[in-house]
């Protein structure tokens, strides 16, 4: 134990005497790594391929298809981050095979691990699997996204032969560890709140099970869902009017598991070679992916060994911020996680502004930032919505405008189409409270409530505070939306 922990360094960037770190970019990916050229390509062209592979095989289960699924024109490149070495790699998090880490504000991430094996491999298809879902189907549940994950993280495509292939399991594994794993059940699998407790390995492996099974037995009712989350507020109702065989799954599923023989898919496939381009990081940005590194391993540490991976984290941040005032990541990184005073926040946000006018991040955090003048404000958000208006984040803020300006149709239907897309706060549920009640759609109004006491009470917190700041009186709706005691709201509504 001591010779690996002695021999286990943290990756540095150059100017720290570190190796020299290559950016390796494709159509959708942007790989930093301090491994030497030629690895890195073929790490950048795997990540290409097998993303290809994903993307076709949600083409060819039609069942699964969102009714979304081309990339967009100029899609924006996913970072990867890559080390060279299982010194460096346990250096970061010795235990963690991958991670994707989204942000609301600056792009996403995904931290990779070793993938010079098969297991190493698989746990990065599967992070790439999370990667495809959050930007194809924000709102899909946790059950799902990782059932899904599961499923994806299948596919490989045979590039001379054209071939892809999907589906496959091990017969002989699953028939193990449904007899002697830990025992998941479908209630417990179906529960947000089970997912946050030290059983989540297990409960992988029954999503796992599960979506492959209703893939393959029942498609119809999987691909009515999965659309349904794309346009219903409620995913509750989509659930029980698409799954009608719901209440055979626990039987089913046990019989699923003891299948001798899971059929692998093929088809034809010919997506475009990749093409890498490699060259030189500059060091803001190997500083910036430094920095990401320990933010991702934060969230897996005991809350005692979290502030020294903090506190790295902050230096690099600082450290990019002094080589490239404004650096997009970095900056939209630190106005997202970091304790900045208001000076501070509108300092940085506008150095982001002044070097990234043609980003809508960039808007949406100056659009954020504390105390900033309305007419300032309202310009970034004008800023936001000509470069990106169909973004999450920049619905959320037309929607306040909307709310602020008295425009309530336009403000409710703004903020639903931010809910489709995840937007799911205490303060979005209010904007959706306060726009449907002075529309005089009380029951909508009241269904925006969260179902849990205490969440009903930091709602109705939030709720008077948006009343207060837009200088609305009391509507019989909101009086009605949150009683007092904390009960039900009456709504038929769940969400």
């Amino acid at each position: 134990m001591g010779l690996l922990a002695g021999c286990a360094s943290f990756p540095r960037a150059e100017e720290e005497g570190g190796t020299p770190w290559l950016e390796v970019s494709t159509s959708h990916f942007l790989l930093a790594t301090d491994m030497d050229r030629r690895p890195a390509e073929e790490v950048a062209t795997n990540l290409e391929n097998w993303w290809n592979a994903m993307t076709a095989v949600v083409a060819q289960e039609h069942d699964l298809a969102s009714g979304d699924d081309d990339d967009d024109d100029d899609p924006e490149p996913l970072l990867v981050i890559a080390l060279r070495s299982r010194w460096e790699r346990e250096a970061v998090h010795y235990y963690i095979g991958g991670i994707f880490l989204p942000f609301a504000m600056a792009p996403p991430v995904i931290d990779i691990g070793d993938i010079d094996d098969d297991r190493g491999r698989e746990t990065l298809r599967h992070e790439l699997a999370h990667a495809l879902l959050h930007e194809r189907l924000p709102r899909v549940p946790r059950w799902l996204n990782e059932g899904m994950a599961e499923y994806l993280q299948t596919a490989e495509v045979d590039t001379g032969a054209h071939r892809l292939t999907w589906g496959v399991r091990s017969s002989s594994f699953t028939r193990e560890y449904v007899e002697f794993g830990t025992s998941v059940g479908i209630d417990e699998l179906l529960n947000p709140e089970a997912w946050t407790g030290t059983n989540v390995g297990a409960m992988e492996f029954r999503a796992g099970l599960l979506v492959h099974m209703l893939i393959n037995r029942h498609p119809t009712e999987l691909g009515c869902y999965v659309r349904a989350l794309r346009t219903e507020i409620d995913v509750d109702a989509p659930f029980k009017r698409c799954f009608s065989s719901f209440d055979k799954w626990r039987f089913e599923l046990g019989d699923y598991g003891y299948t001798t023989f899971f059929k692998t898919k093929t088809a034809t496939i010919n997506p475009p070679a990749p093409e890498p381009r490699t060259r030189s990081m500059r060091d803001a940005d190997v500083h910036t992916a430094l920095a990401l590194l320990d933010i991702a391993a934060a969230g897996f540490e005991n809350p005692e060994f979290r502030p020294p991976r903090v506190e790295r984290s902050n230096q690099h941040l600082r450290r990019a911020l002094v080589l490239e005032p404004g650096q997009l990541r970095a900056g939209l990184v630190v106005l997202e996680t970091g304790e900045l005073n208001a000076r501070a926040y509108a300092d940085l946000s506008a150095a982001v502004v002044r070097q990234h006018p043609g980003d809508w991040r960039a808007w949406v955090a100056r659009a954020n930032t504390p105390e900033l003048p309305d007419a300032e404000q309202r310009d970034a958000i004008a800023h936001a919505a000509s470069l990106a208006p169909g973004e999450r984040e920049v619905l959320r803020l037309t929607a306040a405008v909307a709310l602020s300006d008295g425009n309530w149709a336009a403000a409710r239907k703004i903020a639903i189409e931010a809910w489709l897309q995840g937007a799911s706060s205490l303060s979005d549920r209010a904007v959706l409270a306060i726009a449907s009640a002075q529309i005089g759609n009380c029951g909508e109004a009241q269904s925006w409530a969260p179902q849990l006491p205490a969440g009903k009470v930091a709602f109705a917190k939030e709720l008077m505070k948006q009343r207060e700041g837009l200088e609305l009186p009391a509507t019989p709706c909101d009086r009605a939306s949150v009683p007092a005691s904390g009960g039900t709201s009456g709504s038929t509504v769940t969400k």
